[in-house]
């Protein structure tokens, strides 16, 4: 019998949700699937990326460094390093400095847009490629093959965006239970990009706190992940505030944002908006968890120049 998804079980909520409310209006269920725009966040990173040489990329077993080689392959080799130092400040940073709005070399793409085909994580293999290269440069402790900087790479992606994924099935849960079914996108619109690279886009900034948490998982030293990191743009860089016991204030700072669809509510400023203890719909996840129920699709999209190194084999 196949595994039960997670995921599986809140679009079937939704598409009961949606079924129930063509009935009360008399529309027709098509039409309602209809009125989903395009995702948003296809901002970041073009829509043309949705259609180029796009493949799913399968992990058998657990999600694990080990697990990962078996599932993960590549072809030829990073040049002889220069030095057997770490690097403690990341010098050759260029992933997410200075990025783009049409930019970005992982995103998570929700399947409350249409169309639904390629939800889930999206990598492109050239940034893939160009972020390992930079680990084996400037991690020799800990990254010892090529083969360990590509699996770093992917950790390092795939952390930052199961964070949004896991937001997205907290934000999911919330519209079922107030059968908001269009929460997510009226969170994306009124909070996510008012806010997007400013101080408040506090999702972005837990994202990269959930991947700070999960150094070892990447292979990569703690000060140097800091490092890395902390000259991301506004809102990402800002992780720092939420690391130790803070992270579940971050929680509640963003559910209370998807709860009142304001980017800064403040019982301050209005006391009856008070801060809502339901950071608990926000399932903080291990990444094993990907293997127990939360297997979300990723999506690699090959590189259109030849790198020196190259996926070949990330999928069955």
């Amino acid at each position: 019998m196949a595994e039960r998804q997670i995921w599986t079980d809140i679009i079937e909520a939704y598409d009961e949700l949606r079924e129930e409310e063509a009935t009360r209006s008399r529309r027709d269920v098509q039409d309602q699937r209809q009125d989903r725009q395009n995702d948003p966040r296809s901002q970041l990173v073009g829509e043309e990326y949705y259609d180029e040489d796009i493949t799913p990329i399968i992990i058998d077993g657990d999600l694990s460094w080990e697990g990962l080689g078996t599932s993960i392959k590549i072809e030829g080799e990073f040049p002889r390093r220069e030095s057997e130092v770490d690097s403690p400040l990341a010098e050759s940073k260029t992933v997410f400095e200075d990025r783009s709005i049409l930019d970005s070399c992982a995103w998570y793409k929700s399947h409350h847009y249409s169309p639904q085909k390629h939800w889930g994580i999206h990598i492109k293999e050239g940034c893939w490629v160009d972020t390992a290269s930079r680990f084996w440069k400037d991690c020799p402790s800990t990254i010892a093959t090529s083969d360990d900087a590509v699996r770093a790479a992917f950790f390092y992606f795939f952390c930052h965006e199961f964070f949004h994924y896991l937001t997205d099935n907290g934000i999911s849960v919330l519209g079922i239970a107030t059968h908001n079914l269009n929460l997510y996108a009226d969170y994306d619109r009124k909070v996510y990009w008012p806010t997007y690279s400013s101080p408040g886009a506090i999702e972005e900034a837990l994202a990269n706190r959930y991947l700070y948490g999960r150094g070892k998982l990447c292979h990569l030293p703690q000060g140097y992940l800091y490092n890395d990191l902390i000259r991301d743009p506004p809102g990402y860089r800002d992780f720092a505030k939420y690391i130790g016991p803070s992270f579940w204030v971050g929680r509640r700072e963003l559910m209370s944002q998807v709860f009142y669809l304001r980017p800064k509510p403040s019982s301050i400023t209005m006391p009856s908006m008070k801060m809502k203890p339901i950071e608990q719909i926000l399932e903080v996840l291990s990444t094993k968890s990907y293997s127990r129920g939360h297997r979300v699709p990723i999506w690699l999209h090959k590189a259109k120049t030849k790198k020196a190194v190259r996926i070949i084999t990330p999928f069955k």
